[in-house]
């Protein structure tokens, strides 16, 4: 209901009216992942006058966070790294309901256990793939961002990413499915310039607005994020208006940097940015590597 947040639907603007309509009732507004402009816009919409605000820390000081250039399809980057979690559960996102069941395919091919899950699945496949997941029948999901909502899995291990998120509170909710349970879990974030080129399209195609405008700009801070040479758990943080000191070597940044490091990530950006404006007007895939 936050034209600053990542998923604005405008009608939800009228949620106001249930103030007036029933002044007695008391109303309490629930958000996974907020920054402090969107928890102000929240409460001025809502028309909440001193309300108990709660709010959770960032931090989840037991999930390993990495992030990389992908190499071509990134599959054999998704291979290395699923390496170390034979048996174990799992969530695999990708930006396409096409490209989760042709990865699903490549996995079973090495003996996984592995199921796609998108929006254009019938109920009845979605829910047994669901329940199969949840039962440990399954231990892999690739899966779009139509699954995730609502998951309540203690014992997933590793959650991949084989695109870059469209938004840091997207990353953060869809990580944030991983060990649940305390127990240390780890994400990989694998991305390309000719993401960042279909984010844009797709932002593109909506109305000009405020949230478009927002849109750009979070996109453009998931991308800084994913080029960045400092703490990923800092950064995180930080965007949500949270502190933290260094994540103690639980990002590749810091473990790869416990020498003396140095921030380029605007430098990185700039250079990035300037590839997806090649990309797009080449019309090609293209992939970034060191």
């Amino acid at each position: 209901m936050s034209e600053w947040g990542h998923e604005f639907r405008e009608d939800y603007r009228q949620l106001f009216r249930l103030k007036h309509y029933f002044p007695k009732t008391p109303i309490a507004a629930f958000t996974a992942t907020a920054t402090k402009i969107v928890e102000h816009d929240i409460l001025q919409q809502l028309s909440l006058s001193n309300p108990l605000i709660i709010r959770a820390k960032v931090e989840r000081d037991n999930l390993m966070i990495k992030a990389d250039y992908r190499n071509g399809n990134g599959r054999e980057q998704l291979l290395s790294f699923l390496r170390a979690f034979q048996n174990e559960s799992g969530i695999i996102y990708t930006l396409s309901r096409k490209e989760t069941e042709s990865l699903a395919l490549f996995l079973q091919g090495y003996n996984m256990r592995a199921r796609a899950y998108h929006a254009g699945l019938c109920t009845e496949e979605k829910n047994e793939t669901y329940h199969a997941f949840l039962n440990d029948e399954i231990d892999v999901v690739v899966a779009t961002v139509a699954f995730g909502m609502g998951i309540d899995k203690s014992n997933i291990r590793f959650v991949a990413h084989m695109s870059l998120p469209k938004t840091i509170e997207n990353y953060y909710q869809e990580i944030g499915r991983a060990g649940r349970d305390g127990l240390p879990s780890s994400t990989l974030l694998l991305f390309s310039a000719s993401d960042i080129v279909e984010h844009k399209r797709r932002i593109g195609e909506q109305p000009a607005s405020e949230y478009q405008k927002v849109a750009y700009e979070k996109l453009e801070a998931i991308a800084k994020f994913a080029t960045s040479q400092v703490c990923r758990h800092q950064q995180i943080a930080n965007y949500f208006d949270d502190t933290i000191f260094t994540c103690n070597t639980r990002c590749d940044n810091c473990v790869e940097g416990e020498k003396q490091s140095v921030d380029i990530s605007n430098e990185a950006l700039s250079f990035f940015l300037a590839c997806t404006a090649r990309d797009s007007v080449l019309g090609c895939n293209m992939s970034l590597m060191y």
